[in-house]
């Protein structure tokens, strides 16, 4: 995962032999900085998010013209559009960040833009449960 400027910031790995697809977050000098954990069987589909900070619950909510998320313990509603192209992340009237998919791309690139840097680490991981989220209802 790379800046503005293509610097490395964070690398993303998946774990193999879990219940559940479980990535690991790890900054630049390959410290831990996060995990997210599918929720095995959950329906629609839920998402762990353990970072520093402590443990968030990411669930996605059914709705048949956009995509829509939450994560309570934040306070964010995560709304997408029915594509799944572009993301808004808001908490009451804020907006938190905005994440839309980057064309062309032969994987799954986002262009994140995150309002304060403090929340960089919980939104990056909502844009990986999310990309997982629809990788597991494509297949």
């Amino acid at each position: 995962i790379w800046d503005e400027q293509d610097n490395v910031c964070f690398q993303v790995d998946r774990e193999f032999l879990t219940w559940g697809k479980t990535l690991r977050v790890r900054d630049a000098q390959g410290r831990l900085c996060a995990t997210v954990h599918h929720v095995p069987f959950s329906i629609p589909c839920s998402f762990e998010l353990e970072t520093a900070g402590g443990t968030l619950e990411l669930d996605r909510h059914f709705s048949l013209f956009s995509r829509s998320y939450s994560i309570d313990s934040l306070g964010w509603e995560v709304e997408g559009d029915f594509f799944g192209v572009d993301y808004a992340i808001t908490k009451g009237s804020q907006t938190v960040a905005r994440m839309e998919k980057a064309w062309p791309a032969f994987h799954d690139r986002y262009r994140l833009e995150i309002a304060d840097p403090a929340d960089a680490i919980a939104a990056l991981c909502t844009v990986l449960a999310i990309d997982c989220c629809d990788e597991h209802h494509q297949n």
